[in-house]
């Protein structure tokens, strides 16, 4: 693609630059060659026009059958490695980095890389498509597993150390919120990539590099559980960035080194907590977890039981002393795990733990923390990051007052689509209506423009060259004409953010800008 001065002009009149003073002195060198410069600097989430002007999904997924009209976007991630040139010959490197069936719509992420003329990259573009009515092009596989919790299973799981009376005394599910007591949430993990290794790995471990998961929805002991899986090449789950929206991670605020013994029973106990061997006594796939078989030295451990070293550090007071919660109605909410060695089955383990994340949610706190596993002779087995959900722990902070407001003109989505993006539903009322909004909506990707442009100006003092990173997740849509308060706060190099309608009092969109440094004076 080429690429004239005027084009990064249009795309910053397009998200809002020197819209309330025409000669903002942070802003003006965006639309004009300020001071005698050459070239108008350019916003760092000019990137997205690489990404919307590059191939059509019709390229990258033939025979993919949707209404391009109707096309949502989900998410967005950019990765700027140079500053962006305002003009100049472009190439970019488009590749399907996801494709996911949801029935009666299809989720598409792609990627685009781009180079300048020299093959320099200049920057990542990672995009997250909802397309309705693109769904339905795929039976559901066949399951590869079938699990079944006895009734039983907590109370065998809990040998493994989560003694958690949620899943155990009637009481205190209740109280909770259940009906009895529930399974534990890395049980139901452990159970579900046994069965990946089983079924995909061959039956060997250690082929499992990293993983996550996210707990949606509590089981109950006794129900049954099947497990689907799918092989997307070589992109794993990390790669493709599915769950990072879900882990906006903070600077790390404080930190403990603990150490813990550990014995093959303790991998043979876990083991059979997330059901090995329970259908079959001497399953060849299975039974070196149980049993030094073939005269093997130690038992196999299953990847999974590096959460048990998680689950048995550091506790939550330990971190944050005086936070005031009920440990029993503690929740999981997700679960990652990255393996840099195979895991011993005997020894002693160095743990160093740390909060990578708290949030204040009013009624309930979410607390993220990191557990960095190392053997003895200190070497990094694994490392896993936990998100868990604290009942009666929110209300600790004040909202900071909003350092940027912005309020968009009724043609404002006119102005923008001129940067390349012509959907009709920003634009034709009839569209919209039959994509389900009362009138055209903005682009997501110039509300992402006003918010990182709102950052550049509070956070940088102007300098668009602070931004190394940005990424965004799309939560509502947002209407021309209506007022946007953009908040934020800074933690470390990291600028977590969040935009909310005034008119409707509802957060539209959410993400974090990574900065390359800031100076004493910012």
């Amino acid at each position: 693609m080429n690429l004239a001065n005027r084009d990064a002009v249009i795309y910053a009149l397009g998200v809002g630059a020197c819209q309330r003073d025409p000669v903002d002195e942070d802003e003006l060198n965006y639309v004009y060659h300020k001071n005698g410069q050459q070239f108008v600097q350019v916003l760092p989430t000019f990137a997205t026009v690489y990404s919307f002007r590059s191939l059509p999904i019709d390229h990258l997924v033939p025979g993919l059958e949707y209404d391009p009209r109707l096309v949502l976007y989900g998410q967005h991630y950019i990765e700027l490695y140079k500053p962006l040139p305002s003009c100049g010959r472009i190439q970019n490197k488009v590749s399907l980095a996801g494709l996911h069936d949801k029935g009666k719509a299809a989720i598409v992420e792609h990627e685009t890389k781009s180079y300048n003329e020299s093959g320099e990259l200049l920057c990542l573009n990672r995009s997250t498509l909802y397309l309705r009515g693109a769904g339905g092009f795929s039976s559901s596989s066949r399951a590869f597993s079938y699990s079944n919790y006895p009734a039983n299973q907590p109370l065998l799981y809990r040998l493994s150390g989560d003694y958690n009376a949620l899943h155990s005394d009637p009481v205190v599910a209740k109280n909770a919120g259940f009906t009895r007591p529930i399974m534990h949430g890395l049980c139901t993990l452990g159970f579900a990539v046994r069965a990946i290794i089983k079924c995909i790995c061959k039956g060997d471990p250690n082929l499992v590099k990293s993983l996550v998961g996210r707990f949606l929805l509590h089981a109950y002991p006794g129900e049954t559980l099947v497990t689907e899986m799918w092989l997307q090449d070589k992109r794993d789950m990390e790669e493709l960035g599915i769950w990072e929206v879900f882990k906006v991670k903070l600077a790390l605020l404080l930190s403990a080194t603990e150490a813990a013994e550990m014995n093959h029973k303790d991998a043979v106990i876990y083991a059979l907590g997330v059901g090995a061997c329970q259908r079959d006594a001497v399953d060849d796939d299975e039974l070196k977890y149980v049993y030094h078989e073939n005269g093997q030295q130690f038992v196999q451990v299953l990847p999974t039981f590096s959460a048990i070293f998680s689950s048995g550090s550091t506790p939550i007071a330990q971190l944050l002393p005086g936070l005031e919660y009920d440990p029993r109605l503690l929740l999981h909410g997700q679960q990652y795990i990255e393996i840099y060695k195979p895991l011993p089955s005997s020894g002693r383990i160095q743990n160093k733990v740390a909060l990578a994340g708290l949030h204040d949610k009013g009624k309930a706190a979410i607390v993220e923390l990191e557990t960095k596993s190392y053997n003895e002779s200190g070497e990094l087995l694994c490392m896993n990051r936990s998100t868990v959900y604290l009942r009666g722990a929110g209300g600790f902070s004040r909202s900071s007052r909003p350092f940027s407001y912005s309020n968009y003109p009724a043609n404002q989505a006119l102005l923008y689509r001129l940067s390349g993006d012509y959907n009709p539903l920003h634009s034709d009322p009839v569209v919209a209506k039959v994509a389900g909004f009362t009138r055209p909506i903005l682009h997501g990707l110039c509300t992402l423009g006003f918010a990182v442009r709102a950052i550049i100006k509070c956070i940088c003092k102007g300098d668009p060259n602070k931004v190394k990173s940005i990424f965004g997740r799309f939560l509502l849509h947002v209407y021309p004409g209506e007022t946007l308060i953009t908040e934020m706060w800074l933690q470390d190099k990291r600028v977590i953010y969040q935009v909310r309608v005034k008119e409707r009092n509802r957060i539209v969109l959410s993400g974090f800008v990574d900065l390359h440094g800031l100076t004493s004076s910012l």
